[in-house]
């Protein structure tokens, strides 16, 4: 698992004034658990859970699950178009994505 995500995590947690078998119940899952995720340990972290996370903690599911690098089921690529889309998106800077989604917003309209 990313180190990013454990550090997250628990920062957030610690802002929120949540213990950690608190916040373990409140996702559902066991203190080992959360302990585990905390300090990046070898643990798989499902959608469902990062979800959780997200709501208990007030944290945008995108940036746990870009934390996480887990992509969600809805967005794997089904095609090989979508799958080259999503390489040539990685690798457009941060100011190219950012003008190319406003693009597309104003196409939408």
């Amino acid at each position: 698992m990313p180190p990013k995500l454990g550090r997250l995590i628990r920062q957030r947690r610690l802002k929120k004034k949540i213990g950690l078998r608190e916040f373990a119940r409140l996702i559902g899952k066991s203190p080992t658990f959360a302990v585990m995720l905390e300090k990046d340990e070898n643990v798989s972290v499902s959608e469902g859970t990062l979800l959780d996370i997200a709501r208990v903690l007030e944290l945008k599911i995108d940036e746990l699950l870009a934390a996480a690098q887990k992509l969600p089921e809805n967005l794997k690529p089904r095609s090989e178009l979508e799958l080259a889309l999503f390489r040539k998106v990685r690798k457009m800077t941060k100011k190219e994505k950012e003008d190319w989604i406003q693009r597309m917003s104003e196409k939408g309209r």
